[in-house]
């Protein structure tokens, strides 16, 4: 378990099971194969607070960081956020 480097969102993909996260301070997190994005599974959101909460930093450009554990299809995955 780690944590990521503060930043804004940059970017954000949105699937039907998860959503890729791109912030301004990605890092090689938790040994995964891709940096490119943090992934967040509807799984472990079910009644998707994080996304909005992602959503919201987003909007609002706020800075934003996650706690990490382990990889989710090639990408560290969300666990929790946090809004400084």
């Amino acid at each position: 378990m780690s944590n990521s480097p503060e930043g804004t969102v940059t970017a954000m993909t949105v699937g039907s099971t998860y959503a890729r996260v791109a912030t301004t301070s990605m890092t090689n997190a938790e040994d995964c194969s891709s940096n490119v994005y943090f992934r967040l599974s509807y799984v472990d959101d079910p009644e998707g607070k994080m996304f909005s909460a992602i959503l919201a930093a987003k909007a609002a450009k706020q800075k934003i960081f996650f706690q990490l554990a382990g990889c989710t299809g090639n990408y560290p995955r969300i666990t929790h956020i946090y809004l400084p």
